[in-house]
């Protein structure tokens, strides 16, 4: 997949990653209706989890450990290559 073939929600979710290294949950909350990048662009929370996947197979981003949750599982943390920048 080439960076042409993305949809703007994965360019949306891309963009946020780029901004530092992050996890899914937090991604989703910022394209969440009421979030911060939310009132520009909203994404679902499955379809932001879809797209870090397709990020992820595309060598955009990478896994970078991961970090505790109060609820749920360990979080992953994820962050741009430098092909995702």
């Amino acid at each position: 997949m080439s960076r042409a073939d993305l949809s703007p929600g994965e360019w949306a979710v891309l963009a946020l990653v780029g901004e530092g290294p992050t996890h899914g949950w937090e991604v989703a909350r910022a394209l969440a209706a009421d979030g911060e990048a939310g009132r520009v662009w909203t994404f679902t929370r499955p379809l932001v989890y879809r797209a870090l996947d397709t990020l992820l197979a595309a060598g955009l981003i990478e896994e970078g450990g991961s970090e505790e949750s109060l609820r749920g599982p360990r979080r992953t943390i994820v962050r741009s290559t430098a092909e995702g920048r």
